[in-house]
């Protein structure tokens, strides 16, 4: 970031300033500090990562603006329109693993990969109610965490982590391969033609160091499906009553193209698919004080 983009906070953060006892009394807005990598908020520095109990990294991603969609792809894709996100979040770093959600849940669906694969075969439902149960942990209470599924437009900003160009990386399909799992790519085995997802993290980040944001599982978002106008917006949400959410980020099935940052695709609530799972994201507001050294 420039030094003419950086907010005053940046000095507080770096020490070249101190930060008046009554602004810290008053502080209600949290502002976030991209130059050294943290969030202010009631006078307390928030780190830029977490890690929590069942050992889901989560980074820091700040409030900004940015064009959403696409006019150059379908029409579900269009038109591109300004979004601002007013508040950072927290998003994680990979895609919900199999681990991850036998600790939270009591049960698991048949013949799941290894536990270092993303959970797949999972209803939208059951997501939430995975969001739920892990909240309620001691750990997480006590560190007064919520968590949940991103928005849609979350999603986009984190995958395209500041770019405008049809993939986090760039613009052409034939360079996906290093940044994602898709129909060329994922089958296992010298022996065995059958594709599979693919354990979390062995791509290449995006710019914002977010893993698998293209291919290996298709991500569940919040928000009900809409469809898109050219007027700014700002915290968009789909309609919460709606039977219907939206999935982002491609697949192992897939082609590349549809693991474009802007590319949407939507299904029924119980839906369950090998092709799709989720990470977590989660407000700072909810993330509780920072973490001792």
């Amino acid at each position: 970031m420039p030094a003419s983009n950086v907010p005053e906070s940046a000095d507080v953060c770096r020490g070249r300033r101190s930060l008046p006892s009554t602004a810290v009394a008053t502080m209600r807005v949290l502002t976030i500090c991209m130059a050294s990598c943290c969030l202010v908020a009631r006078g307390e520095q928030i780190p830029e990562f977490i890690e929590n109990s069942i050992g889901v990294r989560m980074k820091l991603l700040p409030a900004g603006t940015f064009t959403m969609g696409d006019d150059l792809s379908d029409s579900f894709q269009r038109p591109a329109h300004r979004v601002t996100l007013s508040r950072p979040f927290y998003l994680g770093v990979h895609e919900v693993t199999w681990a991850q959600w036998k600790r939270v849940m009591d049960s698991l669906p048949n013949e799941r990969e290894s536990d270092d694969h993303p959970a797949e075969s999972v209803s939208w439902q059951e997501v939430v109610t995975f969001c739920e149960k892990l909240s309620a942990l001691p750990e997480e209470r006590k560190a007064g965490r919520v968590y949940r599924l991103p928005t849609e437009a979350e999603w986009e900003y984190a995958c395209r982590a500041g770019t405008i160009t049809k993939f986090s990386y760039g613009d052409y399909q034939a360079d996906f391969g290093e940044y994602g799992w898709f129909e060329k790519n994922a089958s296992i085995g010298h022996n065995s033609p059958r594709p599979a997802t693919h354990p979390v993290g062995l791509k290449k980040p995006n710019p914002w160091g977010l893993h698998d944001m293209h291919g290996n599982v298709a991500e569940w978002c919040s928000d009900a499906p809409y469809r898109y106008t050219d007027a700014a917006v700002t915290d968009p949400t789909g309609r919460a009553e709606e039977s219907f959410r939206i999935m982002r980020g491609g697949s192992w099935r897939k082609r590349a193209g549809y693991g474009q940052s802007a590319y949407r695709l939507s299904s029924g609530t119980l839906t369950k698919s090998d092709e799709i799972g989720f990470r977590l994201a989660l407000s700072p507001s909810e993330s509780g004080p920072p973490a001792k050294p």
